[in-house]
């Protein structure tokens, strides 16, 4: 059963946990001196400083390596330093057991010898530990190479016997398998320790690719049956030979109790003949002391080799031997006394007790043997007991665990059956699946395979329809048969490359059929990996896009046909400026754009002339700023009540300028997002009529008073009509007359008889207007002319028929003549002026409207069109869709931009005529591919000419410059600019189209230059002919 991946980490950082913090546990253990760290299970031996250290590092390899083949560099290198340390380890202290040599890997960072003990194998790595961390090395660094997996699998199989064996050891007592040459103890938490690691790797990440095939996990499972009953037979004869020899102990004991009494009568002897000596005064002590001397050491060195496997006895005998060389000297030196000082010396000695303290030192340390000799053979007799007993225990143990295992196997068996049936099932169905995907692919797609040289392999029917070959005509041949020479060789060189490194290739590719024809084809080529990463065979799946390539292709010729078309646009939309910029420059009307904190945004020339400021003075200043005290000013008010409440306002007002000059103009404000536009018109000589028609309608008035106006009620269901006193005067009548309108017509001039019955008739009862009419009559009375002008208003019933007309009828006959011509011809006038503006204005707003909707409208379509495209989920297109939409809208953005730009018409500001002439021409260079030369006397100075008539001058060139442009076809055109003494000469001719003088013009152009030159006292000829180009003369005078 699979272990959960989450499970399995979880797992395996557990192991990595307690490998870590057990093998610092001890290290803190040796390095602070603390028995109970260097072992935390005290009963079953102490750790090795340096099997912690592998431990640690152990545990830190294996928490690196938890990702597999997803570690990155620096984890991967410090868990490659971390395994060669632990291998490193184990094979020097491999080499200690075959060479004798390990480098001083024993006392690595420490000393780590038994104190007192002299026991080397302390602090010595036994030899199973120094396999299994050689073993643990060895798997750490083959990790991800699946060519070692059989020698993985090994290396981990083999961790496991040994930390078995120190386990058992230690539960069964040391001496159980001592045949085994362990040759070092072994901890048994050293032994845990790597079953615990060796669950953590088998079930970690990144040896998930390290399984156990179903043949090795049951030959797995018999030998360690064949394993565990062959150890049981061992340790049963090895505990047999054991408790045999139990009786040559016991012999050995009766030995060693002889050969101590033996000690104990020799010192004794020792002792009475070094006193015979001292009493006797003998010359030499008896030759048979240092014979019993020399036997006591033999027996002492006799006792070592019994004893040469026990450590606790050799100590105790080096103690023994210590105790009776003491004793010996002490008895010599009272032999040396009793020969150089005499007896009494001699005796003074034996009485000190000195002697007999260091006899019963050796008697004592006879006894001390003798007693732990007798406990050694008895703790030796429960150990045979023990393992006796154990022996059974052990046997019966590892029966059920040799039946555990069968079963184990047999049930592997039947899993392995069932998953086997249940794996064929699915491989059936499996199977299925694939042979209906690939005829789905067949069927939808454009397959082909090649080998690795690109030489064709397979190729389904879609593949030999499109290409036109056969199938035999294709198979074995080199996919290179079907280039198209289309794409270059380095975009072929690129394809190669990338699947060549095992990577997918997208794109689009120009085939070409047998018949020669060409296709496209969208194309995915998957590269198929072997074990050595290298291509073997490509598959290529494609879908035709030929049709789609041929619709992309017509898209791309529209939209450059679309380009040309806005090219042309772009240019008539800078013509059409230059025209609008012009008209706008050469308004009579000023145009003002103020801004809602009062600045001037925008003024024209005409305005920058009414406002007495240039043009270029007045934008970025407020109103109060250029005019103070304005904001007092009835103007003001209403220009503020027209900003605050958006009303468009039409009145006339008399502004009054800083420098104390008033001057009327008529203002039209309309409120705009940007705050107020103004069209101003200077009204000061329309005033000036209108005053002297006030004077002359006072004067008319005070003559009124004296001639009357007679007024009128007309009942026209009755045809009577009912006047007033004055009006009898004037017609001649009487009160008590009989006012009929049979009597009116009566009066009627003959000559206006006929012409008022039909005004009357026609226009006033007809069409049911005012009656508004000048007339004559014949007084009643004098029987004179007289000159009258009736006014009637007409009153309705609710069913809109005439009911009654109420009027004046007034004596015009003094005066007729006089107002009536002087009236006309103002009249006359203004309505000139008032019909250009409009007409201007009008034409003005067409063009821009046209401009509006041919151009900038067209574009904004496109976009809309394009944006409904990509609202519709043609993917494929999106980004191409988007780009160009942003395109368009930025190109309408810019038109928009240019025709807002055309509002503000050029001046000449301080450059003077001059520059501003060459600026022009200039610019119609650039802009309208007319070729225009300027030429200017040198006699020319601009210091003596007067700004206006320079800036009328230059308004003339603007104008004429337009409408050569847009009518006359020329390719070039001149200007000259002369003055004589008194007079300025300006000439303008191109080599256009002409036309015929004697026609009337329609447009506003020429009218507006003869008037402004006019204006100035000048003069204006027009030379032009049909193809014969045109020619203007100017002559204006140099000083007003």
């Amino acid at each position: 059963m699979k272990i959960r991946r989450g499970t399995s980490s979880l797992i395996k950082r557990a192991v990595v946990f307690i490998a870590i913090v057990t093998g610092c546990i001890v290290l803190a253990g040796w390095f602070f001196n603390i028995p109970a760290l260097k072992s935390l299970l005290p009963r079953y031996g102490i750790m090795k400083i340096n099997t912690a250290i592998c431990f640690v590092l152990s545990g830190l390899t294996l928490y690196l390596l938890h990702e597999g083949s997803s570690v990155n560099k620096i984890k991967q290198i410090i868990a490659y330093v971390s395994s060669s340390l632990i291998l490193v380890i184990g094979v020097l202290s491999l080499c200690y057991y075959v060479f004798g040599w390990d480098g001083g890997i024993n006392e690595l960072f420490w000393n780590a010898k038994m104190q007192n003990v002299g026991d080397s194998y302390y602090g010595r790595m036994s030899l199973i530990v120094a396999f299994n961390f050689t073993f643990l090395g060895l798997i750490f660094l083959l990790l991800g190479k699946r060519k070692y997996n059989l020698i993985i699998q090994v290396l981990l199989v083999a961790m496991i016997p040994g930390s078995l064996v120190v386990i058992l050891s230690h539960l069964f007592g040391i001496s159980f398998l001592t045949s085994i040459p362990l040759q070092a103890p072994t901890s048994m938490l050293t032994a845990i320790l790597f079953i615990v690691l060796f669950i953590g790797i088998f079930i970690s990440p990144a040896l998930e690719f390290i399984q156990f095939s179903f043949v090795k996990k049951i030959a797995v499972f018999f030998v360690l049956v064949v394993l565990l009953r062959g150890t049981v037979f061992f340790a049963i004869d090895r505990n047999n030979q054991l408790s045999s020899g139990e009786d040559k102990l016991m012999a050995n004991k009766h030995d060693f109790f002889l050969l101590a009494e033996k000690i104990n009568a020799k010192c004794n002897y020792i002792q009475s003949a070094t006193r015979g000596y001292i009493i006797s005064g003998g010359d030499t002590p008896s030759p048979l002391l240092n014979q019993t001397i020399d036997s006591v050491n033999n027996i002492i060195t006799h006792l070592r080799t019994v004893t040469k496997d026990n450590i606790l006895q050799r100590v105790k005998l080096h103690s023994l031997t210590s105790s009776f060389n003491a004793f010996v000297n002490s008895q010599n030196e009272l032999v040396n006394v009793r020969k150089n000082n005499g007896f009494d010396a001699a005796q003074k000695i034996v009485k000190s007790g000195q002697e007999i303290e260091l006899l019963n030192n050796v008697r004592f340390m006879v006894s001390t043997v003798e007693q732990k000799e007798d406990e050694i053979l008895g703790l030796r007799k429960s150990q045979n007991e023990l393992i006796v007993k154990n022996s059974s225990k052990i046997f019966t143990l590892f029966q059920l665990i040799a039946g555990l295992l069968m079963v184990i196997a047999f049930k592997m068996i039947y899993d392995h059956v069932r998953l086997r049936n249940k794996i064929e099932e699915a491989l059936k169905k499996s199977l299925q699946e694939t042979s209906d995907y690939k005829y789905a692919l067949n069927e939808s797609s454009i397959v082909s395979i090649t080998d690795e040289k690109g030489i064709i392999k397979h190729v389904n029917d879609n593949f030999c329809k499109i290409s036109k070959h056969s199938r035999e005509e294709l198979i074995g041949q080199d996919h290179i048969m079907l280039n198209s020479g289309y794409h270059t060789k380095e975009f072929m060189r690129d394809i190669w490359l990338t699947i060549e490194n095992g990577k997918v290739w997208r794109g689009e590719l120009n085939n070409k059929a047998k018949d020669g024809t060409c296709y496209w084809v969208d194309t995915i080529i998957v590269p198929f990996i072997n074990e050595a990463g290298k291509p073997y065979q490509y598959l290529a799946l494609r879908s035709d896009i030929t049709r789609r390539k041929k619709l992309e292709a017509e898209i791309l010729q529209m939209n450059q046909n679309l380009q040309v078309r806005v090219e042309e646009k772009t240019k008539e939309i800078i013509e059409k400026e230059q025209q609008y910029r012009f008209v706008l420059q050469n308004m009579r009307e000023g145009i003002q754009l103020i801004g809602f904190d009062w600045k001037y945004l925008f003024v024209n020339s005409s305005a920058a002339e009414h406002s007495k400021y240039s043009d270029y003075e007045l934008p970025g200043n407020t109103l109060m700023e250029r005019y103070p005290g304005v904001e007092k000013t009835e103007l003001f008010r209403v220009l503020e009540n027209c900003m605050k409440n958006r009303c468009p306002k039409i009145f006339e007002n008399e502004f009054t300028f800083p420098d104390g000059t008033r001057r009327w103009f008529e203002l039209s404000i309309q409120p705009v997002p940007e705050g107020l536009f103004i069209l101003s018109m200077d009204i000061e000589e329309r005033k000036k009529v209108e005053q002297q028609l006030q004077e002359s309608e006072r004067f008319l008035s005070e003559s009124q008073k004296v001639s009357k106006i007679g007024s009128y009620v007309l009942d026209l269901k009755n045809g009577t009509w009912k006047a007033s006193e004055a009006l009898d005067n004037i017609f001649g009548l009487t009160s008590n007359s009989n006012h009929t309108t049979e009597l009116w017509i009566s009066m009627l001039h003959p000559d206006d008889r006929g012409m008022m019955q039909e005004y009357f008739a026609q226009e006033v009862i007809s069409k049911k207007k005012r009656f508004d009419k000048e007339y004559k009559i014949i007084n009643q009375k004098t029987m004179k002319e007289l000159c009258v002008h009736g006014i009637g208003d007409l009153e309705m019933d609710s069913n809109g028929n005439i009911v009654k007309m109420l009027g004046t009828i007034q004596d015009i006959t003094e005066r007729k003549n006089l107002e009536k011509e002087l009236a006309n011809q103002k009249l006359n006038e203004q309505k000139i002026i008032n019909e250009t503006t409009i007409q201007a204005q009008e034409k003005e707003r067409k063009e821009l409207g046209r401009e509006l909707h041919d151009n900038v409208n067209q574009i904004l379509a496109t976009v809309k069109m394009y944006l409904g495209m990509v609202n519709a989920g043609d993917s494929s297109t999106e980004d191409n869709l988007l780009e160009k939409s942003y395109e368009y809208v930025n190109e309408a953005m810019k038109e928009i931009r240019k025709l807002s730009h055309s509002l503000v018409a050029p001046s000449l500001g301080d450059v003077g005529l001059k520059e501003a002439l060459k600026i022009l021409a200039d610019d119609t260079n650039l802009l309208n591919g007319l070729k225009v030369e300027l030429h200017i006397d040198e006699k020319y100075n601009e210091k003596n000419i007067d700004k206006t008539k320079e800036l009328m001058l230059y308004r003339v060139v603007q104008e004429q410059l337009t409408n050569i442009t847009k009518y006359s076809r020329a390719k070039e055109a001149s200007i000259t600019l002369k003055k004589t003494d008194n007079t300025l000469f300006l000439t303008i001719a191109d080599n256009g189209v002409g036309f015929d003088t004697t026609q009337k013009s329609k447009g506003i152009g020429l009218t507006n230059m003869k008037s402004r030159i006019e204006y100035y006292s000048g003069n204006l000829n027009i030379i032009s002919a049909p193809r014969k180009g045109c020619k203007l003369e100017i002559s204006i005078p140099a000083v007003s």
